[in-house]
C-alpha cells in the first residue's frame, strides 16, 4: 500500500516517520521517504536552493525539479508497496497544490496528464493533516527551525493559507488518488492514531 502523508509547511506531515515506526513495531513490512528527497542531486543543487536560498528559476522548472525527484522512487515505490507498506512525507500531489494550482506552472489537466505519460506511481491514499495556519507557521519557525524570509513558503502565512486551499479543493475534487483528512489541531499523538486507524481501515 502507498501512502502519502500531506499537509502545508509546518503542518506535520514530518509524523510520516512516526507513522512508519508504528507499523514496523505491528510486524509489517514498511519503506519510509521524504519528498522531497532530501538525500537527492535534485534537492540539494535546484529545489533547497530554491525554496531556501532564493536561486531563480522559474515555476515549470520547479514542476519538473519536484517530479523527476519523485520518479526517481518510482521503481522502489511500486516494488515495496505491492511488498507491504510505502508511507512518504509528501509526493505529487503537494506537486499540484504548490507548483501547479498556486504557481501555475502548467494547467491541472496537464499536470496529471505528464503524471500519467510518465508512469508515476498513484498513491493507493494520501492524507491530509488539516492544520491551523498559524499552528503551522510557529511549528515552522520554533520546531523545524525555519520560517525566515529566506524560507519561502514558511514565512508568509497568507501562502500557507492559499495553499491549504488548494489542498481541500484536491480533495473535495478527489484529484489524482483517494483523500482522507485528520485533524492537524490536535497533538501529534492524537493526529498519528486518527492516521494509522485510516491507514488499517483503508487497507482491510
Amino acid at each position: 500500500m502507498f501512502v502519502v502523508i500531506e499537509s502545508i509547511v509546518g503542518g506535520g506531515k514530518k509524523l510520516y516517520k512516526e507513522i512508519a515506526r508504528k507499523l514496523r513495531e505491528e510486524g509489517e513490512i514498511v519503506i519510509d521517504q521524504d519528498f522531497p528527497d532530501r538525500a537527492g542531486v535534485l534537492f540539494e543543487n535546484i529545489i533547497y536552493p530554491t525554496i531556501h536560498e532564493g536561486v531563480s528559476n522559474t515555476p515549470m522548472q520547479r514542476f519538473m525539479a519536484f517530479l523527476m525527484d519523485q520518479l526517481a522512487h518510482a521503481e522502489r515505490i511500486s516494488k515495496y508497496s505491492a511488498e507491504g507498506y510505502v508511507v512518504t512525507e509528501g509526493f505529487f500531489t503537494g506537486t499540484l497544490a504548490y507548483q501547479v494550482l498556486y504557481e501555475k506552472a502548467l494547467s491541472l489537466e496537464d499536470a496529471l496528464k505528464v503524471a500519467e505519460v510518465a508512469k508515476l506511481p498513484v498513491p493507493d491514499l494520501t492524507i491530509y493533516i488539516d492544520t491551523p495556519y498559524k499552528k503551522a507557521y510557529e511549528r515552522r519557525i520554533v520546531v523545524e527551525g525555519y520560517g525566515d524570509k529566506d524560507d519561502f513558503w514558511g514565512h508568509s502565512i497568507e501562502r500557507l493559507k492559499a495553499v491549504d486551499a488548494n489542498f481541500k479543493q484536491l480533495i473535495k475534487d478527489k484529484v489524482f488518488c483517494p483523500w482522507e483528512v485528520v485533524d492537524g489541531s490536535k497533538d501529534d499523538k492524537e493526529v498519528t492514531g486518527q492516521i494509522l486507524d485510516i491507514i488499517k481501515r483503508r487497507s482491510k
